[in-house]
């Protein structure tokens, strides 16, 4: 826009003093409005246009290309497939994880925490979009003896899960009967990352899972742990192995009382059912371990070795 004001000053006859001030007043206006008009977004000296200021927290890019989406990280997913989860899920950091019950879990996982909950250690699976968690203070001789998550923090290639164990105090009134005391949680399943139980409030306390009474490939329902068992030892369970083979062991502690095998009739990736009756020599020991496992196909070595500890029938009458 251009514009031009002409200006004649002139003799201020007598008696118009007043016009004359009336005139320096429009003219004031007359500047006040050209400067606004040049000044204005999209107008400029010259007749060139001036560009609008983006708004604030525009970057004025364009469309973001981040392959993640608008989460800003970057999706994942589970190389193993099967039960390693389904990868589109995050570790939860620093909050405890939410408590479940064995009835609320996926079969056959409902048998797996009650086969694990009576043997003292920690455990940790996972099917789908979650891990379960399992913390198990074993047996005890009165009530009162609680077990509860205290957290979940990641840590770089870890999940650090911190467990409270708590004892009855010396006034506490407490039933005066054998307990079983346990925590049972859920995570959202993080591939690739490993589960690190932390415990306290006792010194010696192991993590005793290296062999646990089940595990995500193996669960027993049948005979349950620490249970007193009979000659033919009956055994029911689950089983995700190759060729739905599993191999059966029953030790005393001394001797290998029996060995045989089973199929189970589904074979991995899915799960399947097995049963069997199981006779077995005279025990040198009344209680002894229930082992099952799968066969490594290229070495034969044992996986998933499940040990399931029992009261064995010593044939006295």
């Amino acid at each position: 826009m251009t514009g031009l004001i002409y200006l004649r000053r002139t003799a201020t006859p007598a008696g118009g003093r007043n016009r004359g001030r009336g005139n320096r007043v429009i003219l004031a206006t007359a500047f006040i409005l050209l400067a606004s008009l040049l000044l204005a977004p999209g107008c400029g000296l010259f007749g060139k246009d001036r560009a609008a200021t983006p708004p604030a927290g525009d970057t004025a890019k364009g469309p973001s290309k981040d392959p993640a989406g608008d989460t800003g990280q970057k999706p994942s997913g589970d190389p193993a497939g099967g039960s390693g989860g389904t990868g589109g899920s995050a570790p939860v950091k620093g909050v405890e994880p939410e408590p479940v019950t064995p009835e609320n879990l996926p079969k056959p996982y409902d048998l797996w925490a009650a086969q694990n909950s009576r043997i003292r250690g920690t455990y940790a699976v996972t099917e789908g979009s979650h891990t379960y968690l399992l913390a198990a203070w074993g047996e005890q001789p009165t009530a009162g003896y609680t077990v509860n998550f205290a957290g979940v923090r990641e840590d770089g290639s870890k999940i650090r899960v911190s467990v409270r164990l708590r004892r009855p105090g010396p006034g506490d009134m407490v039933a005066q009967v054998i307990t079983y005391p346990y925590a049972l949680g859920r995570i959202p399943a993080a591939p690739g990352k490993e589960i690190v139980f932390e415990v306290e409030g006792d010194p010696g306390f192991v993590n005793a899972t290296e062999f646990p009474p089940a595990n995500g490939a193996i669960i027993v329902e049948t005979p349950e742990a620490l249970a007193p068992v009979g000659n033919p030892l009956r055994i029911e369970g689950w089983a995700r192995v190759y060729e739905a083979t599993v191999q059966i062991r029953l030790e005393d502690g001394h001797d290998v009382l029996a060995e045989t095998f089973t199929t189970a009739d589904n074979a991995a990736p899915e799960w399947g059912r097995f049963r069997i009756d199981l006779p077995y020599r005279k025990p040198t020991n009344p209680y002894g371990h229930l082992i099952l496992y799968a066969e490594n196909a290229e070495n034969g070595s044992a996986r998933h070795q499940v040990m399931i500890p029992v009261s064995l029938d010593s044939g006295d009458k």
